[in-house]
């Protein structure tokens, strides 16, 4: 199997050629591995010339969906499956689990927009909250006054703007 890569601004795009089975999935497992540890967590994988996917494929597959599902920012599309590949997902219950898409220029359409959010900040954003602060800053009015202002003090030091 040959895996070519290209990049669509922050999306990776990963086109297979041939046969996704024992012998071969191991390639696109580290690759697929070198590429979040990269940081690189938007990714399509284009299908069109995959002619057989095995049980080893579709384990590479959900493990990288399963690691990209629990990042902030990872996602994962597939793309232009032939019939026969689209029907081994089908049988297996995986159009369910991944994010299936007739063409690669639908593939690249569907990944979540939005401001992306650091782990960092989401954390900021947590503690602020759990120590009664809202996300404009203000201290949430049912928090006792002492309470608020030690929130407000640690919600700056954490990062969070607060007025």
């Amino acid at each position: 199997m040959e895996i070519r890569e290209t990049s669509v601004g922050d999306v990776v795009v990963l086109e297979l050629d041939g046969r996704l089975d024992t012998k071969t999935s191991h390639l696109l497992e580290k690759k697929l591995l070198d590429l979040m540890g990269e940081g690189k967590l938007r990714i399509v994988v284009d299908m069109a010339s995959i002619q057989y996917i095995s049980s080893a494929g579709l384990r590479v597959l959900l493990m990288l969906g399963k690691k990209l599902n629990a990042t902030d920012n990872g996602h994962l599309v597939l793309c232009s499956m032939n019939e026969n590949v689209r029907e081994v997902f089908d049988i297996a219950g995986f159009t369910a689990v991944f994010t299936i898409r007739n063409s690669r220029a639908e593939a690249l359409t569907s990944f979540p927009s939005g401001a992306r959010v650091s782990k960092t900040e989401r954390v900021v954003e947590r503690a602020a909250q759990s120590m009664g602060v809202d996300e404009s800053g203000s201290a949430v009015p049912s928090v006792d006054r002492e309470v608020a202002e030690l929130a407000m003090r640690a919600a700056r030091l954490l990062g969070a703007k607060v007025d």
